[in-house]
């Protein structure tokens, strides 16, 4: 996972995307009435590069950030990364492909869903939106930082993956 941190946090691409999802976060955050706080799933966080630069977005204004992810492994590594904010944290597995609810997720128990480039590693899009959107509350805003094109680096650094090519 640690090879992978430069890819998805240092790189001026990441930088940039994750910056816009972080101003996208904080619009939401000063809309809050006074006292709200908001809840917030990030729906296949993998190794935390997008939760790494939202969190401290949302340390004074977040009742409850839920980091999912298929992997079991990304939630162990991302326990202890995130324990500065472990007053809001919580880690669950998570198929974003398959009813939330038969996971265990209650419906519409989340004001913001975040996901980075995971929607395109589902073989049914439509499926996946629509779980997205039964997590969220009414007026929720599933917020979406996708690649819309790949270069020849990451298909050579992705392209083995599993998920890479779902979306085809």
């Amino acid at each position: 996972m640690e090879a992978l941190l430069p890819v998805y946090e240092e790189a001026a691409v990441s930088r940039f995307y994750n910056d816009a999802l972080v101003a996208a976060v904080e619009s939401v955050v000063a809309a809050l009435p006074p006292g709200r706080l908001l809840c917030v799933i990030e729906v296949g966080a993998g190794t935390g590069g997008t939760a790494a630069s939202v969190l401290p977005s949302l340390e004074l204004s977040c009742a409850r950030y839920t980091f999912t992810d298929v992997s079991e492994v990304f939630l162990r590594q991302a326990e202890p990364r995130f324990a500065r904010f472990a007053r809001f944290m919580q880690y669950e597995l998570l198929n974003i492909d398959a009813d939330p609810r038969l996971q265990g997720f209650a419906a519409a128990q989340f004001d913001v869903a975040v996901a980075t480039n995971v929607l395109h590693a589902t073989p049914f899009i439509r499926h996946t939106l629509r779980n997205c959107r039964r997590l969220l509350r009414p007026g929720g805003l599933l917020l979406v930082n996708e690649a819309l094109a790949t270069s020849a680096f990451a298909q050579i650094t992705f392209g083995l993956t599993d998920g890479w090519w779902l979306f085809a």
